[in-house]
């Protein structure tokens, strides 16, 4: 195996960008750590596997919910990650913070229905599906369209 052989190996075990940051070189920062990591450097992502974005993200993804849904089929174009629970979420928005949202589309639709039926609500007033291994494993060979931050 040469030294180019080796390389590739490295990436495919990573599976991050060449130009990721982890998220302690951000100091906190969560909001400049999803734009440089996600939005900056969203082409990296292109045609990649879920399971790459998951691998990279450093942040818990707390949960999600559909962006939009064929009624008739049950499948989403794409799911809106919320890394805040509800309560701080709304906190966020009451101080006038980035409520951080990730939006990841798909190059193929997704059973919507399908992926909430593995995710877990802990209370009945609590708006999204929770994000948990189940619904990771559901959805970690979609292949992304895109990937973006709310502006």
């Amino acid at each position: 195996m040469d030294g180019k052989d080796s390389v590739i190996v490295f990436q495919k075990k990573t599976k991050k960008s060449p130009a990721y940051k982890s998220f302690k070189s951000f100091k906190g920062d969560t909001v400049a750590y999803m734009k440089y990591n996600f939005e900056n450097d969203a082409d990296y992502y292109l045609n990649k596997r879920m399971d790459v974005f998951f691998n990279a993200v450093e942040l818990p993804i707390h949960n999600f919910v559909s962006g939009s849904w064929d009624e008739k089929t049950g499948k989403t174009n794409f799911l809106v990650f919320h890394f805040y629970s509800d309560k701080d979420e709304d906190l966020r928005r009451r101080t006038q913070k980035n409520p951080l949202t990730l939006y990841v589309y798909f190059k193929e639709p997704v059973l919507y229905k399908e992926l909430v039926r593995y995710s877990k609500r802990k209370t009945t007033d609590q708006l999204e599906p929770l994000w948990d291994d189940e619904a990771k494993k559901f959805l970690q060979k979609t292949k992304i369209k895109a990937i973006s931050l709310p502006k």
